[in-house]
């Protein structure tokens, strides 16, 4: 009886262990190593770096006359936006720029392209008529936002078109004159730049006209002027 019940015992201690030997093995961690890598996601900062960089870029224009000022096809009363003397603007979007001051009946005209985060200053020569090379900071006070105050006159002409739209056409275009060079690519290239003026462009956008300078400088910067020596 007692040799019984020491059997009994030992089948009832054995039984677990021989139920965990047929247990098929678990090849979770086999699935695991099969699995084909994660994407890495967006930095969840990029939206912030990108607006830091859009406040960042200004344009400073020194002894301008700003009541005869029209920027990328605009006119307004500039000196209600801003609460000292009118100097620039902040908050300008990368791309291409015009920048028209009649001054003593002639037009002082400034064409320019800018990149995310970028200061540009110019100051007006009244005598020449002409933009000139400028070192120039100005406080915020004296600033036009270019966001909001083109963004509102924009959408009350119904001026508002698709930056990436405008982007794969002028792409497109030049690529095709870059590509023939003709000699009417020039004059082709400055009606393909008018296109761009006031759009908002992003740093991989204007990389890709960086790109296309490469291999014909003159070309591209007759439709983004100055972008020729950033392919140098």
């Amino acid at each position: 009886m007692i040799k019984f019940v020491l059997i009994a015992v030992a089948i009832l201690l054995l039984l677990p262990l021989l139920r965990r030997k047929e247990k098929p093995a678990d090849d979770s961690s086999a699935k695991k190593k099969s699995l084909p890598p994660k994407e890495k996601a967006p930095s969840a900062d990029a939206p912030k770096k990108a607006f830091d960089a859009l406040m960042r870029t200004v344009v400073v224009l020194d002894g301008n006359e700003w009541s005869a000022c029209t920027v990328d096809g605009v006119k307004e009363d500039w000196a209600r936006f801003t609460s000292e003397p009118t100097r620039g603007f902040e908050a300008v979007p990368a791309g291409r720029h015009r920048v028209v001051t009649e001054i003593d009946g002639r037009a002082a005209t400034l064409d320019f392209v800018l990149f995310p985060g970028e200061t540009l200053a110019r100051k007006l020569d009244r005598d020449a008529a002409k933009w000139i090379d400028a070192d120039a900071k100005a406080p915020a006070e004296s600033l036009v936002s270019y966001r909001s105050t083109m963004g509102i006159a924009r959408a009350m002409s119904g001026k508002l078109a698709s930056p990436e739209a405008a982007f794969e056409a002028a792409r497109t275009a030049l690529e095709k004159l870059v590509d023939e060079n003709d000699g009417d690519a020039i004059a082709e290239a400055r009606a393909v730049g008018e296109s761009l003026i006031g759009v908002a462009l992003v740093a991989e956008q204007l990389d890709a006209f960086v790109a296309l300078a490469k291999r014909a400088p003159d070309v591209v910067d007759a439709a983004l002027p100055g972008i020729a020596r950033r392919a140098s």
